[in-house]
């Protein structure tokens, strides 16, 4: 099995997991001790969830997002803002507003 069926099969089994075992998150605080990675997720400002890694496996999960999130934006020619650029623009917008 190539890595890519192995992938895609990892991934189907994920989408078939029942609800339960699903989460949804729209924001996150992730710190770092000399142990490992803890990285609380949040959904609507509560915690749902709270992940502990290694310092490797944090590492290693940050350059794949990075790269899955470089090879849509330039497949799109579309960049996704961070959320600190998307509270950047709304304060730019409603100060200009305000003026």
């Amino acid at each position: 099995m190539t890595e890519q069926s192995e992938i895609s099969d990892m991934v189907q089994r994920g989408l078939n997991l029942p609800p339960e075992q699903k989460l949804y998150f729209n924001g996150f605080t992730i710190s770092m001790t000399p142990h490992d990675f803890l990285i609380i997720l949040q959904r609507n400002n509560e915690t749902v969830f709270t992940l502990n890694t290694s310092h490797t496996i944090g590492k290693t999960l940050g350059i794949m997002i990075q790269g899955i999130v470089d090879g849509f934006e330039g497949k799109t020619d579309q960049p996704i803002l961070t959320l600190n650029e998307v509270n950047q623009r709304i304060a730019d917008a409603e100060s200009r507003r305000s003026e």
